[in-house]
Parts: C-alpha cells; structure tokens; sequence
C-alpha cells in the first residue's frame, strides 16, 4: 500500500497520464474531422463531420457511372461525389460491394451512403430516401446483327436473358415471365454489369436487360460485337441512398448537388462522362 507522498506522486502520475490519452483522442479526433470552413459544412449533422469520411457502397463495374481502373474506383458517380464532399468539408470514401447487398447494408448501418446508379423505385423510397442526381433506363443488348431477332420484352419469352442481380431489369423481367405462354424466360442473375456482359458474347445468354448507359459504354467497346436494340424501355431516376434517419445530411447533399447544377459544375461533369442525356434540371427527392 502506498502512504504520504508516494501516494500524492501516484496520483499525480496517474492524473498526468490520463490528461495526456485524452489530449491525443482530442488530436486524433480533430485532425480526422471534416474541414468546418467548406462552404456547406454548416449544413452536415456534427456528427458526420466529426468523423470527416463517409463511407459509401458501390459495385464498381457499371463504367460510366463507376468502374475499376488499376485497382481504384473511378467514374461519374466518383468525382460527382469528391465534388459533394469538396463543398461539405467531407471525405468519401467508396467501397466495392455486391449490387444485391447495398440497400440492406445501408439498413443495416454498414455505411453511410450508396451510391452506384441505383434506380429510384417505389420499393425501394419506402425502406431508404433517394436523392435524383440523374436518369437512366433499362435498354436489350443482343449480339451484333440479332440473331435471335429480339425486338422488345416481350420477345423475350423462351429465351436467357441476363440481368444484375436486385436490379430493377430484374423485377420487370419477373413480372414479364407471367406473361409469357408456353416457353418461359431463363433467367441468368450476375452481381454486376461486366460479368452479365461476359455471358452475353460468350453466348452462354441470348440477350442482356440492363441499364442503358452501361450498356451503351459496352457496345461501344466491343468492337462491333455487339448492339442495343430500339430506345430504353423503362426510365428510371438515379439516386443516391440515404438511410431515413439521416435527414439533415441528405438535405446537405442535396444542396451540394444543386449547387453543382448551378455553377455548371454538374454540366461539366456529364460532358467529361459523355452522358449529359442522364442529365438532370433540378435534384429531386424520391422521384419527386
């Protein structure tokens, strides 16, 4: 046991000690914080900016909205969201994960935000919000020339057709398998655009349903190999996801956007990306 001063000394030490882990969580935590004098970072909940990165879900192989290059993240959706977190003080930090799994996982509170061409449906606007950044829609890739002389969906009866896996192709090509009398769809899942496409030219697929700037970058690529067919069939918007609790950080995120479309940032950005048809007026909120 410790008496008189020795005590008093252990004390002190202890005290000393104390202050001094304290001072370097209060270091630590502020040099990872976000940047408070960006324009609208008095707009982001203090708890984000605390933290300062932002984790977000992505699958990266639907190019132009994202891909992988030498191993890093790229795209549209990418530098549209440095852009967001230049305004806001904000790091994001994008994670690669499979299509079918985001929107649980932002449920679930493994990340921040998702965003990854992710069309806004009613069904999803009831578990996440989505603030609408852009358009896209569902397009048929088939082999060059149509072998299958496929026109629409509903031509799609007896044949395989590959989607993404969770994407809104997928459900619509479900609802259109009721449809079909006698010879139904076969239907091939892949969790992302690259590997739906590799079953498309190695012919292990008829025709591929999937979103029509993706599907537009692959056949420009192909070589010829391969043609979209007519205009897209359904129009969907593009959203960001935001779990329901984050109000006022999806608030802040959708003033960054509308700032970008104001200063011609957003412009800039669709025409370096050679989508400006995805292109949006105004930022909306579930496809309001």
């Amino acid at each position: 046991m410790l008496t008189g001063s020795r005590q008093i000394m252990a004390t002190l030490v202890s005290i000393t000690l104390l202050a001094t882990v304290t001072a370097c969580s209060s270091s630590s935590a502020a040099a990872n914080a976000g940047d408070s004098s960006a324009p609208l970072a008095h707009l982001v909940p203090k708890t984000i900016m605390e933290k300062g990165t932002v984790s977000v879900a992505t699958t990266a192989f639907n190019a132009p909205f994202e891909s992988l290059q030498n191993g890093e993240i790229v795209g549209f959706d990418v530098d549209m969201a440095n852009d967001v977190g230049r305004r806001l003080g904000l790091k994001f930090k994008f994670v690669n994960t499979a299509f079918d799994g985001i929107v649980p996982a932002i449920q679930g509170g493994r990340f921040d935000l998702a965003i990854s061409e992710i069309y806004d449906t009613p069904a999803r606007a009831k578990i996440v919000d989505l603030i609408d950044y852009a358009k896209d829609g569902s397009i048929l890739t088939v082999p060059k020339g149509n072998p299958m002389v496929i026109k629409t969906p509903e031509d799609l009866c007896g044949h395989t057709v590959a989607v993404i896996t969770g994407s809104a192709e997928a459900a619509s090509l479900a609802a259109l398998q009721k449809e079909c009398v006698g010879t139904q769809i076969t239907t091939r899942s892949f969790p992302e655009l690259t590997s739906a496409l590799s079953a498309l030219i190695s012919g292990r697929s008829d025709v591929l349903y999937g979103p029509g700037a993706g599907s537009a970058v692959a056949v420009a690529k192909s070589g010829g190999g391969l043609e979209t067919l007519g205009t897209l069939t359904e129009s969907h918007f593009v959203g960001i996801v935001v779990p329901k609790s984050e109000a006022q950080f999806r608030d802040a995120i959708m003033s960054a956007l509308k700032a970008m479309i104001e200063d011609g940032s957003y412009a800039k950005l669709l025409a370096k990306y050679n989508i400006k048809v995805a292109g949006l007026s105004q930022i909306t909120l579930n496809g309001k």
